[in-house]
């Protein structure tokens, strides 16, 4: 059986979880969420347009390296922006 201190713990977090709002209890994770996705569909596009006008132009590895260089940066800046963004 639980102590009193444990019931009081307990009852006094059950208050604050009716208390908070859907927003509350999932804006912690949920709100960041979709960044991983939006990371590696940004990086890949760019890598993919890199390889495709490599294939065209003849110039491997030179714009795959680019299309890195420039996905990265891209990416990382939207991450960056919507982390801050958040945050006020």
């Amino acid at each position: 059986m639980l102590g009193e201190g444990h019931r009081e713990t307990h009852r006094r977090a059950a208050e604050r979880a009716a208390r908070m709002t859907s927003e509350d209890r999932s804006g912690s994770w949920l709100r960041y969420s979709h960044l991983g996705i939006q990371f590696c569909l940004t990086f890949g596009l760019f890598v993919l347009l890199g390889t495709w006008g490599d294939g065209r132009l003849g110039w491997t590895p030179w714009l795959t390296l680019a299309g890195c260089l420039v996905g990265m940066t891209i990416a990382t800046y939207l991450v960056i922006k919507e982390t801050s963004s958040k945050r006020k």
